[in-house]
């Protein structure tokens, strides 16, 4: 709380018997606009002694309640007529302050209920001197005007937690619509509330495999974050950040690989042809796993997992041996074994060849890769994986694949690309408890 006042176009003041506090109010914060919300006895206040007090050039008009004690009726009428007061004066909410010195306690209430979390700013007259001991209204010229800023600005308990289950049941535009909601409502908050709105584009962007705009919108919100970590105390959001930095790393780990499969490059890359799971290939496990977590979509995380694995084996080849399956002239190769292979099994096939999953890894035995050895020797449970997927209903087929077909196919897959599912890349789950409440 203090006492300096910056220039506001619209001030709400609730109207009481006592209009000095706020004459004083007004005098001090010199708004363009005034709107008194009175009851049907304190409109004669606003008539007969703080408009003839104001010497300062504003326009005004008033809002009054029927029921001064009744709270549900008080919060009803300023709903109902704020916004056509702001609309007629061509303002917003944005451009408005609530003072809630006068009226009874419930009008007080109403308008600080009204305009918690709209953006707005709020005052209050207070003073040292007060009548009956201390106890009583402040004595007239002993006025004192405190500013305040809006509590939600500050909590934003409900957007909070809101936020948190969208967020951790992977609905990311809702929550990103939420977050950008906030942070035009907000002026101490918006900073975070942005970034958490870039949080959302670059973990939905990233789940539908938009890597790029995924790093990009993760780094603007990474660089937020880490000013807004400074002012927090809980430790909550340094927390959030290092899963986030940890994602992020990862995300640039698939660059390369990305760009490899981008260009279909015959330029050999030699570093990580040793790992049997590049990063892509984990990254689409980790989705698969996503799929099925979130409303159970086991054929989608099906059709994942059998992307992994094709994926897997045009990345060897590409990585190890410059070859692109999809595009593959088998006069380049200087492996005669492998011309031997493709001209026996792609004899009728016309250059550049597009070779499908089964035929890829067996090329790469016929190469003398390891990676097709094991393809071999788990053959009859991968081609459970390709069977599953042929016949599922969005592939080739009419079938709908439940958990237990894909948790079987998921098992399959670990197990052939060697990855334990603790150690795939996670996104981060939300937790603000003591950011805000």
């Amino acid at each position: 709380m203090n006492t300096k006042s910056q220039a506001i176009k619209v001030l709400l003041v609730s109207v009481g018997g006592t209009p000095a506090p706020i004459i004083h109010s007004i005098l001090q914060q010199q708004p363009e606009y005034v709107i008194f919300f009175c009851s049907k006895s304190t409109r004669a206040v606003v008539q007969q002694s703080i408009r003839p007090a104001l010497d300062i050039p504003l326009k005004d008009t008033e809002i009054i309640t029927t029921n001064e004690e009744d709270l549900v009726q008080c919060c009803r009428v300023l709903f109902q007529k704020l916004p056509e007061v702001l609309e007629m004066w061509g303002l917003d909410y944005h451009d408005l302050a609530g003072d809630f010195t006068g009226g009874t306690k419930v009008m007080s209430a109403a308008v600080a209920m009204v305009l918690a979390g709209m953006g707005c700013r709020f005052s209050y007259v207070g003073g040292g001197s007060r009548n009956k001991n201390g106890l009583g209204q402040v004595e007239d010229g002993a006025e004192s005007l405190r500013i305040i800023q809006d509590p939600m600005d500050v909590l934003m308990v409900d957007r909070l937690r809101t936020m948190e289950s969208l967020f951790n049941s992977r609905q990311y535009l809702a929550m990103g619509s939420l977050a950008a909601e906030v942070s035009r409502s907000t002026s101490a908050r918006a900073p975070f509330f942005r970034a958490m709105e870039d949080v959302a584009a670059g973990y939905y962007s990233w789940d539908n495999f938009d890597y790029r705009t995924a790093m990009h919108k993760l780094a603007a919100a990474r660089s937020i974050l880490r000013a807004q970590e400074a002012l927090d105390g809980t430790g909550v959001i340094a927390h959030f950040l290092l899963q986030m930095e940890n994602n992020i790393n990862f995300l640039n780990s698939l660059s390369p690989e990305l760009e490899l499969l981008q260009k279909r490059t015959s330029s050999k890359i030699q570093s990580g042809a040793s790992s049997i799971s590049p990063a892509l290939v984990q990254d689409l496990v980790s989705n698969a796993i996503r799929c099925a977590e979130q409303g159970e979509r086991y054929d989608d995380a099906v059709i994942r997992l059998y992307s992994a694995v094709e994926k897997l084996a045009k990345l060897r080849l590409l990585m190890t041996y410059g070859l692109n399956n999809s595009a593959l002239n088998p006069d380049s190769l200087t492996h005669q074994g492998a011309r031997d292979f493709l001209a026996s099994r792609c004899s009728d096939e016309t250059p550049p060849l597009k070779l499908p999953l089964q035929r890829s890894y067996e090329l790469l035995e016929v190469l003398g890769d390891s990676l097709g050895a094991t393809f071999m020797k788990h053959a009859d449970e991968l081609q459970k994986l390709q069977d599953l997927r042929n016949h599922s209903i969005l592939a080739h087929g009419i079938n709908s694949l439940g958990k237990e077909k894909y948790e079987s196919m998921l098992n399959i897959t670990l197990n052939f690309l060697e990855m334990d599912a603790q150690h795939l890349p996670r996104f981060p789950q939300m937790a603000w408890k003591g950011l805000g409440y």
